[in-house]
């Protein structure tokens, strides 16, 4: 399956409506105002570890976002990969692949569930299967959906402490806090913490 972002990318203003900038501040103890857009970056770069289909948590978005991913058909059911999914399904597109277009699937063809926070399409006829009379073709579906929190106030509050606590690690920590080049740049005590506030949401890359 192939997956990619299609809305506009998140901007650091978006981003900090999740977390604000006074957060942070009240986190790390900083009084001052010459450091915020250093503070501001560190919001960013938190989010950005945390959030979406590369983030650690392996695709929790907290914001809503437009995604689209191709696959090469459906079995009995196919998983969309990224989540909170909150209902929302574009579109389903299957390609002409002579034409190399793509048209819409009939929607009695399917049906949309939801396990937990993901969202599930099952097959219901066999004209959604991929026919044996057709090559192989990795793009033949084309699906569009959004998935991740419509506004700021319902994004879980352990994903928000996960920021703040990156975040005031990046600021007190200007470098790399172990010297041991095969040790990431976030330590040990902060993986701890992650685990403790946000770990609840994230998944193995495999989950099923």
């Amino acid at each position: 399956m192939d997956l990619r972002r299609i809305s506009d990318p998140l901007t650091m203003d978006q981003k900090l409506t999740v977390v604000t900038l006074e957060d942070v501040k009240a986190q790390a103890r900083v009084m001052h105002s010459v450091e915020d857009d250093v503070i501001k970056r560190h919001i960013e770069a938190a989010y950005d570890f945390l959030a979406g289909p590369e983030g650690w948590t392996n695709g929790f978005c907290l914001l809503e976002e437009t995604f689209e991913l191709y696959a090469e058909g459906f079995a009995d059911l196919i998983e969309l990969p990224v989540r909170p999914f909150r209902g929302t399904i574009i579109s389903i597109e299957v390609r002409d692949t002579l034409a190399d277009v793509y048209a819409a699937v009939d929607p009695v063809t399917y049906a949309l569930t939801q396990d937990g926070d993901y969202g599930l399409l099952v097959r219901l006829q066999p004209s959604l299967a991929r026919s044996q009379t057709f090559a192989r073709d990795p793009r033949r579906y084309r699906i569009r959906f959004k998935a991740g929190h419509p506004t700021p106030d319902i994004v879980p509050s352990g994903l928000k402490q996960a920021i703040r606590l990156l975040a005031a690690h990046w600021y007190v920590n200007r470098e790399a806090t172990i010297a041991d080049p095969r040790v990431t740049s976030v330590s040990r005590a902060i993986q701890f913490g992650l685990q403790q506030t946000a770990g609840r949401y994230r998944v193995e890359p495999d989950h099923s």
